[in-house]
């Protein structure tokens, strides 16, 4: 289960992330890309609701009438009143936008990046799903990239017997050996009709958001060698892996994937 971090009010100078989110700059962040959506009202613009955040020209006081889309482990801040940077737009007090920003500060209140603001009319719901799914596409495409192989195919075998190096760790992988049947290669070079790959089984928090397979799984597959990661597990540079969440997709993302690569 996934724990919000509430923010007491005695922690008044408290900063528990003071550097921007991403490294580029608000202005070459797509709003696609903005994972903190929400329905919002200027009360003041020269203001900060942080007092480690100085009020400038470019900092305004915005209440969060109604939360869109939010990710990150930070309270709703449905009611609140936040610091919005509007490096590129100046914002008139008393009007009220779609904002898409991309939060960089924590404390007794937020602060976040303006990446654009909309007079969007549509209900709130409509534009979350937007959203939602433009992020996913966003990080599947990033995912496409930079896979080895991508290939269509079914699971046909686990190997739960095969012996790896043991380490002490809780975080370890619990690795199997998954068969797979090519049906199509998508990405890179690869003639074998049919690969082995690793996966973690472990539902550790470290590993169980990694796909699991028990046979028959049928899809796309997106194939790695993470040698760095696995290697204090006894894993070889050339060994075939797939570990990340995004990394098996379901039969009917083919022609998604194929419009990414």
């Amino acid at each position: 289960m996934e724990r919000k971090l509430t923010i007491p009010l005695f922690v008044a100078s408290l900063v528990l992330l003071a550097h921007c989110a991403t490294e580029r700059p608000p202005s070459q962040i797509p709003a696609s890309e903005a994972t903190f959506v929400f329905r919002g009202s200027v009360s003041e613009a020269q203001s900060s609701t942080l007092e480690q955040l100085e009020a400038s020209d470019v900092t305004y006081a915005v209440v969060v009438d109604e939360v869109v889309h939010q990710e990150g482990t930070f309270d709703d801040q449905t009611g609140r009143t936040v610091t919005v940077i509007a490096a590129d737009r100046k914002l008139e007090p008393g009007g009220s936008f779609v904002f898409y920003t991309e939060p960089f500060m924590f404390g007794t209140s937020v602060a976040v990046h303006l990446v654009r603001a909309s007079s969007d009319d549509r209900p709130s719901a409509v534009i979350g799903e937007e959203v939602k799914r433009d992020l996913e596409n966003g990080r599947l495409r990033e995912r496409v990239r930079e896979a080895e192989f991508i290939v269509a195919g079914v699971v046909t075998h686990i190997d739960t017997t095969r012996e790896r190096v043991r380490i002490e760790s809780e975080h370890v992988p619990d690795l199997r050996q998954a068969s797979l049947k090519v049906s199509e290669v998508l990405k890179g070079d690869l003639s074998a009709e049919e690969v082995a790959f690793l996966f973690a089984a472990s539902i550790d928090i470290q590993w169980y958001q990694s796909p699991k397979f028990t046979g028959g799984e049928e899809g796309i597959f997106l194939l790695n060698r993470d040698s760095d990661r696995l290697k204090p597990f006894g894993v070889g540079g050339q060994t075939l892996t797939l570990l990340h969440p995004l990394d098996f997709q379901p039969p009917d993302k083919l022609e998604t994937i194929k419009g990414l690569l």
